[in-house]
């Protein structure tokens, strides 16, 4: 994302800008977004991922995520994935109809 949006600002948004002072534009990405993603976005997918990896060590290397892996055809880790997936549709249902009077269905 950071890639395209540095882009954009050079070719769209401030490309005279750009041409004048081409230095000032760079690509930097904090890697926040993906720690802050999946720890706000979904409550119930952190805990499961902290609880079968043994801690929230992934949350600051995402590079952990890959012993998931070693999971992929245990029935019990893909249901309680699964039930993860449904509960946070349901809370984002709830919120849609709290906040913003829209019902829709998950």
């Amino acid at each position: 994302v950071a890639a395209l949006h540095s882009e954009l600002l050079k070719t769209i948004v401030f490309p005279d800008f750009y041409k004048i002072y081409p230095e000032m534009f760079t690509n930097v990405t904090n890697g926040v977004t993906p720690r802050r993603w999946i720890s706000q976005a979904n409550p119930s997918l952190t805990k499961l991922i902290t609880d079968v990896l043994g801690g929230n060590g992934w949350l600051r290397d995402l590079s952990q995520l890959s012993v998931l892996r070693d999971y992929i055809n245990d029935r019990e880790f893909c249901e309680k994935w699964r039930l993860s997936k449904i509960a946070n549709k349901e809370r984002l249902v709830e919120w849609l109809f709290t906040r913003m009077g829209i019902k829709v269905s998950t």
